[in-house]
């Protein structure tokens, strides 16, 4: 098989499905890895994705069909990929590798020998401790195009809404209720508001565009790609705890991220963020002064406590051909 990473000097990642799950977990080990690349000064990178057998070490992933898990290699993982800058080539290998690159991530990986994969952000801190810039995420300049389209730029301040409804793990869902009496107050004080629904949630019951008059764009929760171009587009993001906080921590856009601790999710725990060196109360060492971790629950109240802040960012300049249209 000629797969990518041929050359010896070429450094090759590595991501092993048996090892590691096929979620947005991936975005915390492959910003590590490009860390990794550049910190050594390697430059472009080739990944190998090995998926000749799958983990099943958690209840979630017990419950993943086969056609899931490859419908998340294509639709998350090689999306996520796509928005990492230095990615060469990618392969991705339904057999059992007969070889193993000699410039490899993790350093001396071999899928017997020396087989762990770490996909937490404590890497990424480490490696961001010794001058790496790890906010890489960029959307495409097609799916930029697309959401400029969608979103013509006005004087009107824009802002988006990512919700979580998810079978697993629902303890992290979301308050709905609460959010879309946030969205409505946001209408009344004249902000465009644009709703990104749960991937999960608009594959099953759709609880969130069926069930409330607000704005939503579906496209994005399809799309990582046009999600980062929304994203980008914004004036302010909003969000609450889930695996789509990659995106956001890895990218340059402003938001902020309700519920940083949720009672009953062991990802999501004081302990845990601790562990990976995070100090409870703080925020990664990388995020902006505009991107900001509030670690008290996404209720109603404690929204409303951000309007000052949105009150306070300037004004968006219009395109020209806006105003072209507009003008009588």
């Amino acid at each position: 098989m000629n797969l990518a990473g041929s050359r010896d000097d070429t450094l090759v990642v590595y991501y092993d499905f048996k090892r590691a799950p096929v979620t947005f977990d991936f975005i915390h080990y492959i910003i590590a890895a490009h860390s990794y690349a550049v910190l050594n000064k390697l430059g472009r990178f080739d990944v190998v994705l090995i998926a000749d057998a799958w983990r099943n070490a958690s209840a979630r992933e017990q419950g993943y069909s086969l056609a899931e898990r490859r419908w998340r290699l294509w639709n998350l993982i090689m999306e996520v990929l796509r928005a990492i800058p230095n990615v060469r080539n990618i392969s991705v290998v339904s057999e059992p590798l007969s070889t193993v690159a000699i410039n490899s991530y993790p350093p001396s990986f071999h899928p017997e020998i020396n087989k762990k994969i770490f996909y937490d952000a404590a890497r990424v801190i480490k490696f961001n401790s010794m001058g790496v810039n790890v906010q890489v995420l960029r959307a495409s300049d097609y799916a930029t195009s697309v959401v400029e389209r969608f979103l013509p730029r006005t004087s009107q301040k824009v802002v988006t809404i990512t919700l979580r409804k998810a079978a697993f793990e629902s303890v992290r869902d979301s308050r709905l209720e609460d959010w879309y009496k946030f969205y409505k107050e946001l209408e009344k004080r004249g902000y465009k508001v644009v709703v990104i629904p749960d991937q999960d949630d608009s594959l099953t019951e759709r609880t969130i565009t069926k069930d409330y008059d607000w704005d939503v764009f579906v496209p994005a929760c399809m799309s990582v790609d046009l999600r980062l171009a929304l994203y980008e587009r914004a004036d302010m993001n909003y969000v609450t705890n889930g695996g789509i906080i990659g995106l956001f921590l890895y990218g340059t856009f402003p938001f902020l991220w309700y519920s940083v601790t949720v009672e009953g999710s062991p990802t999501s725990t004081e302990k845990y963020y601790q562990k990976i060196g995070l100090e409870v109360g703080g925020k990664y060492p990388w995020l902006k002064d505009n991107q900001e971790m509030i670690w008290e629950p996404d209720s109603f109240e404690n929204l409303m406590e951000s309007l000052p802040l949105l009150d306070s960012l300037p004004v968006p300049e219009p395109s020209p051909a806006v105003e072209e249209i507009a003008a009588p």
